[in-house]
């Protein structure tokens, strides 16, 4: 009886010690978002997620900086939770709460919110694209017939996309980044932790403290770069283009050094998606300019922001959110291994053969590096840039 005893105590003191995993996403204070398998500890939260292999691997967060924990098997009641816990302009965070719903078969949850974000942001692509698809979904839950692309489910014009994945729906960039918009980029993908080399206009300087709560002998006690941080956060819009930094961010700087080549030689060469001669739909990307660093970032927003439909799905091609997700990834691999394939074309050939490759490696661990949230750079390469007139 007394082994037997022992025995209970040390079945249940095991089973107390085992943490469940439930698929989830988990929020951070700063808007960072991870998805996988959540357990959760005394004083923090793991989430698996899968590595480029096929394996898995483990990101830690201490509980200190979780903002909100999302779980799949209550992704209806907790979406609405979340959304409610937003600040009433945060169009992002509805999308991506919307997609979490949408991804976990929470379609009327993940339309009600979408339509939120398109109140806050009419003009939203990327919630646009997302209700059509939700819709989609919906229509076929309920047995009715999916609507042909040109049919118009609201008032607002939406844009034209064709159903097929050789269908694109980003324009051809047509010209290459000015040197301000190189500047607004950095700015943009700056992480505020990073130290720079940055300048600033005593203009910009003298027209923040104007507008602003913070005494001149305050302002002059900060770095070079808090001051930057200041009117970057807190100031005006005209106040931005007096802010200049002068060396490139993390993100950039790792996809010059590493991944703009392994694009370029799998994806850009003659006859595909890059050169005079090109053929690739509208994904193009520069290969020679008389200036690289323009050519880098021409190349690096066009990345970030070329989105393409697959079975009615808009897909970025690098997914910030669910960087497993990315076609660029997918379009790297041999077609029966992507699960999104590259779609047929004469002159495809793959640019690695298996996840193990270290340029698909590479690739992935750059992409999973960059922020959740893609950032609105304001910038259209299909129009001549706008003309400012200088500050005196």
């Amino acid at each position: 009886m007394k082994l037997q005893w022992i025995v209970g105590v040390c079945v249940v003191a095991m089973l107390g010690s085992v943490v469940l995993a439930r698929q989830g996403m988990v929020v951070t204070q700063d808007g960072q978002r991870y998805t996988g398998d959540v357990v959760s500890q005394a004083t923090s939260v793991n989430i698996v997620q899968p590595d480029p292999k096929g394996g898995k691997r483990t990101v830690t967060i201490n509980r200190a900086n979780i903002k909100d924990i999302v779980y799949a098997d209550q992704v209806a009641e907790q979406v609405k939770k979340s959304v409610a816990k937003l600040d009433r302009r945060d169009a992002t965070g509805r999308i991506s709460l919307a997609e979490f719903a949408r991804d976990n078969g929470a379609y009327d949850v993940a339309r009600d919110v979408l339509e939120e974000a398109l109140k806050i942001e009419p003009d939203n692509k990327r919630a646009k694209d997302d209700l059509e698809s939700v819709n989609a979904q919906i229509r076929l839950q309920r047995g009715e017939k999916p609507l042909p692309p040109s049919s118009q489910t609201s008032n607002e014009t939406p844009t034209t996309r064709e159903s097929t994945s050789e269908a694109p729906s980003s324009p051809m960039a047509t010209r290459m980044v000015t040197p301000e918009e190189i500047n607004r980029i950095r700015q943009l993908e700056w992480d505020k932790n990073q130290q720079l080399r940055i300048t600033i206009d005593a203009d910009s300087r003298k027209r923040f403290l104007a507008g602003s709560d913070v005494t001149v002998a305050q302002f002059q006690r900060l770095s070079t770069q808090e001051q930057a941080v200041q009117i970057l956060t807190n100031g005006k819009p005209d106040l931005w283009s007096g802010v200049h930094i002068l060396t490139d961010p993390a993100t950039v700087s790792d996809f010059k050094a590493r991944i703009q080549k392994i694009v370029i030689a799998g994806c850009a060469t003659g006859g595909c998606h890059g050169g005079p001669k090109h053929d690739g739909g509208t994904f193009y990307l520069f290969t020679s300019a008389p200036n690289a660093n323009e050519m880098a970032y021409t190349n690096f927003l066009i990345m970030q922001t070329y989105v393409q439909t697959v079975d009615k799905v808009q897909k970025p091609l690098v997914n910030r959110e669910f960087p497993e997700r990315s076609t660029l990834l997918q379009y790297l691999l041999p077609q029966n291994v992507a699960e999104t394939p590259h779609p047929k074309a004469t002159n495809f050939r793959p640019m690695v053969r298996t996840k193990s490759d270290p340029r698909f490696q590479q690739t992935f661990a750059w992409i999973h590096e960059l922020p959740s949230s893609l950032p609105d750079y304001g910038i259209d390469l299909t129009k001549e840039p706008e003309k400012r007139a200088p500050r005196r």
